[in-house]
């Protein structure tokens, strides 16, 4: 007999049908003596007709074998929609005088997702005793936002409706400032004060100024669209060679973080990577691949934009391992066979980022993947 119960709680809110006050070290004065007294503040406004959201799913796929199935292929297309997710409204304006943590939840998002699951196999062993094998998945999923209660925008662009699920937005970066002459002659930066050398953007509405109308989704979202592994395996009299490679495309790694600004929290508390020193902007250097170094966090250059956005596709080679096995060795002590084995993880990584993991979330000190390499043996008794 085999029991399961699963529960998941993802938006971490109780009893969002009723309305809660708190007390919050707030006190209000009243007499000649000003006498100070604890009052209540309203915290979450109820939503009492609150409910489960709704999904509509699609599979269909197929299983084939060839060859004795010693070839195998499964495909899988799914299609679904889901409606009714519950989210923190954000259509009511602050000038009710609701406070952004107490404004209540209601079943109000739309979002679509599609993709393909696939998976090959091959086995096969030849009649001289080679063995060989190969094993390859890929997986696309794609999701649209259709509603996520968000106030109309200004400009069309700057809505994440028909984009993509957490798609980033951010300013197009075109260079970096020459000069004094360049930041005159460029639209009016009111991100905050520029000097030659930081990073200068697109005037995406053309309205002669530099602001948060200014930006457009950039790159994909951190979760790969697309994701896949393929590996093998072959063995001879004994011998064998095992390999393995995983990858993901369509996804965009934030690079910014503690190793781009120089005494972020102070002198003597953060330096920079030797990345930004040896390819900053400087007067001798104007194609750069950063902004020049300021200290503390530079209320233009640090913005989210495409300097810090980088590609986030990578081929990873995990692991391999060969061995050689010895069977029927010790019939006296009963060892039935003996294996002996080297292999090695993380060993090498193709990717467009460099500085940081590829599979990190951002540049915030996250410790890197170590590549480790072991020997070992197996003993295996009757």
């Amino acid at each position: 007999m085999h029991l399961q119960v699963e529960f998941s709680d993802q938006i971490g809110q109780r009893f969002l049908f009723l309305s809660t006050v708190n007390t919050d070290g707030q006190y209000y004065y009243f007499g000649d003596e000003q006498t100070q007294y604890k009052g209540m503040e309203e915290n979450a406004i109820g939503n009492p007709n609150v409910t489960w959201e709704e999904s509509t799913k699609t599979d269909v796929g197929f299983d084939l074998g060839l060859f004795n199935d010693k070839i195998s292929l499964q495909v899988d297309f799914f299609h679904e929609s889901r409606k009714g997710i519950l989210l923190q409204r954000a259509t009511i304006p602050q000038v009710t005088g609701i406070y952004p943590w107490s404004i209540p939840y209601g079943n109000i998002g739309k979002i679509k997702n599609k993709g393909v699951d696939a998976l090959l196999e091959v086995r096969n062993t030849t009649n001289s005793g080679f063995f060989y094998s190969f094993r390859g998945n890929f997986t696309f999923a794609r999701n649209k936002v259709i509603e996520n209660d968000e106030p109309a925008k200004k400009y069309p662009y700057l809505s994440g409706k028909g984009k993509r699920l957490n798609q980033p937005f951010g300013f197009v970066a075109e260079g970096f400032f020459r000069d004094e002459a360049d930041i005159q002659s460029s639209p009016y930066q009111a991100l905050g004060s520029v000097r030659p050398g930081d990073v200068k953007y697109k005037d995406i509405n053309g309205d002669g100024v530099i602001d948060s109308y200014d930006q457009v989704a950039i790159g994909y979202p951190r979760l790969p669209e697309i994701s896949f592994g393929f590996g093998g395996t072959v063995g001879y009299k004994g011998f064998d060679l095992s390999v393995y490679f995983t990858g993901a495309a369509h996804a965009t790694v934030d690079i910014g973080g503690f190793g781009m600004w120089a005494f972020y929290d102070g002198l003597g508390s953060n330096n920079i990577l030797k990345e930004y020193y040896d390819n900053r902007w400087t007067p001798e250097n104007p194609n750069a691949r950063y902004p020049a170094i300021d200290v503390g966090n530079n209320p233009n250059n640090f913005v989210t934009s495409t300097v810090w956005k980088k590609n986030g596709n990578y081929l990873r080679f995990r692991n391999a391992e060969i061995g050689y096995t010895l069977k029927n060795i010790n019939k006296k002590y009963g060892i039935s066979q003996f294996r002996v084995f080297l292999n090695g993880m993380n060993l090498h990584t193709w990717d467009h980022v460099k500085i940081m993991d590829p599979e990190s979330n951002d540049g915030w000190g996250q410790y890197p993947l170590q590549r480790s390499f072991n020997i070992g043996f197996q003993i295996d008794f009757n």
